[in-house]
């Protein structure tokens, strides 16, 4: 995901699809917010074409949404491994894991 961040060239989109509230608390700069409670309504907001990283709090509902995107004719997109937590883990320690 970082590496997604960082290089503008690769054409990744990093999704947040948690709540509100869990990323008031905490949330990665330059990342799409699209809570997964609101994906039926602005499912229009996203380019089937485009590569996705979804993100989640530990990579369980980025996985059910990954599954959902692909029956809908997504065809580039992936769960990111952990989720915020890795992403505190790995690279930001001081952030809440939220």
């Amino acid at each position: 995901m970082k590496l997604a961040l960082d290089d503008c060239t690769m054409g990744v989109k990093v999704v947040d699809v948690r709540e509100p509230s869990e990323y008031a608390a905490a949330h990665v700069p330059g990342v799409m917010f699209l809570p997964l409670s609101e994906l039926q309504l602005r499912l229009d907001e996203l380019d089937p074409n485009q590569t996705y990283y979804i993100h989640c709090r530990s990579g369980v509902r980025s996985m059910k949404l990954v599954q959902f995107l692909k029956q809908n004719g997504f065809k580039k997109v992936k769960s990111v491994a952990g989720g915020i937590h890795a992403w505190a883990e790995e690279f930001d320690p001081a952030m809440p894991k939220v």
